[in-house]
């Protein structure tokens, strides 16, 4: 499917659903909002940006076991593989070396 229908699919779906939307009333203290922000940076997790933020149950929160990273096989790693080829691409520096990934 084109990219054009999709998003065609979606507006359409969307402006079906805005009469159901209009019959709610908005929660107590939407009144009060005059603006709403939108803070992204290209190539931040969400955690990084976010993770603090009260309510946002960061990575502060993760257990060991949750945080524990696994094989294809699901065997725990003792330690991360290296990034193969490097972290960085041609032409950017520094340049950081698979050797420097271990």
């Amino acid at each position: 499917m084109t990219r054009l229908k999709l998003f065609t699919s979606f507006g359409l779906a969307g402006s079906a659903l805005l009469p159901l939307a209009a019959a709610h009333a908005a929660p107590p203290g939407f009144d009060k909002i005059d603006t709403v922000v939108v803070i992204y940076a290209e190539n931040r997790s969400f955690d990084n940006l976010y993770g603090g933020f009260p309510g946002a149950n960061g990575l502060a929160n993760v257990s060991a076991d949750q945080a524990r990273q696994l094989d294809r096989d699901g065997k725990p790693l003792t330690e991360l593989p290296p990034a193969w080829g490097g972290l960085t691409g041609k032409g950017v520096t520094p340049v950081v070396t698979e050797s420097e990934t271990a």
